[in-house]
């Protein structure tokens, strides 16, 4: 951030347009200044903020050279009680983020999924498969898989500011497994 203000770059702190629960302290929300802020309930400012999160539109950078205009955060989705979430945006990207587990101070980015179009919704949830026989359910301490349901269109959701012809609207589902599990499938196939 201190060096696009060095290069004379002025990002302009608009609406925040999106916001998702972590758990019942901590939240996350994003804007139309590219920006995703971690806050805390008992603070007034963000705990830590990652500027240009889905970076800066290259067609409006190309025709206006002097302003800087980032990609604005059109969705975002949190698995509950959990320490990941994932944003959206129109830059070609989702984006899969997780706290740093020593202080839940910050965020990193631990994955990103090639969306285009705008993506104008995210839902998040566990899928649950009983792992037993008919009715009967096995307990087990395997990991689930985790659904990312994403609503794409061709222009946001709430306006005609823009506009991306390479997609159509629909609905697109992804399945995310923990990484841990291919790393076991890994050494079992390897034993």
């Amino acid at each position: 951030m201190k060096a696009l203000r060095r290069r004379g770059a002025n990002l302009i702190e608009g609406s925040l347009d999106v916001v998702a629960m972590l758990d019942e302290n901590t939240f996350v929300t994003g804007g139309d200044s590219g920006a995703i802020s971690l806050w805390h309930k008992s603070r007034k400012k963000p705990i830590f903020t990652q500027h240009l999160a889905h970076g800066v539109d290259e067609q409006q950078q190309q025709q206006q050279q002097d302003a800087l205009n980032p990609c604005w955060i059109t969705a975002l989705a949190t698995l509950p009680l959990s320490d990941m979430f994932v944003s959206g945006s129109w830059d070609g990207w989702v984006r899969v983020w997780k706290l740093v587990r020593d202080k839940r101070q910050s965020f990193e980015l631990v994955n990103a999924i090639k969306v285009p179009g705008f993506v104008n919704s995210i839902d998040l949830f566990e899928d649950h498969e009983s792992k037993g026989r008919g009715d009967t359910k096995v307990l087990s301490v395997e990991p689930n898989n985790v659904c990312m349901v994403l609503g794409i269109g061709q222009e946001p959701r709430m306006g005609r500011w823009a506009r991306t012809k390479e997609t159509r609207n629909h609905v697109r589902v992804i399945t995310l497994r923990p990484y841990w599990v291919k790393k076991k499938q890994v050494q079992e196939e390897g034993a």
